[in-house]
């Protein structure tokens, strides 16, 4: 068996008499920080990610809201905040996510979201653009 002599960066492989070859790999990537944690990314690759249940949780609870406010007759939303057993505040935020496009929800429920996607970066972005193509670029879907 010949041994494979390694070669310097940007040089020619150097092999040993066993026709043996040293191949390079190059894979365009990043690290990035996801709340507590660092993802790394491959460019290129849908990096699916395991769905997120608190995600989903607050997507669920945005529509719930949601549903409640456009009811005839529906209490302000102060009193349905108070039935959810929330704040007014974050009533506020999380009603804006009943508003996401389509396709940013499905992806979201089958675990194909950009890693630095969570509950919290997306109730936490007060400007979350109302234009579906604004909201995909905003939150990393384009």
């Amino acid at each position: 068996m010949g041994s494979t002599i390694f070669a310097r960066p940007n040089s020619v492989p150097v092999t040993a008499p066993s026709e043996e070859t040293l191949s390079r790999l190059v894979i365009l990537a990043s690290v990035k920080r996801t709340g507590k944690e660092m993802k790394f990314i491959v460019e290129g690759v849908t990096n699916a990610a395991p769905v997120d249940t608190t995600l989903i949780r607050v997507l669920v609870r945005g529509q719930k809201i949601a549903k409640r406010m456009f009811e005839p007759n529906c209490p302000p939303l102060e009193a349905v905040a108070r039935e959810e057993e929330i704040t007014a505040s974050y009533a506020t935020r999380i009603v804006r996510l009943a508003f996401l496009a389509p396709d940013i929800v499905a992806a979201i429920l089958a675990g194909k979201r950009p890693a630095g996607l969570t509950a919290n970066k997306l109730i936490a972005d007060a400007r979350l653009p109302l234009d579906w193509r604004d909201q995909r670029v905003a939150l990393g879907f384009a």
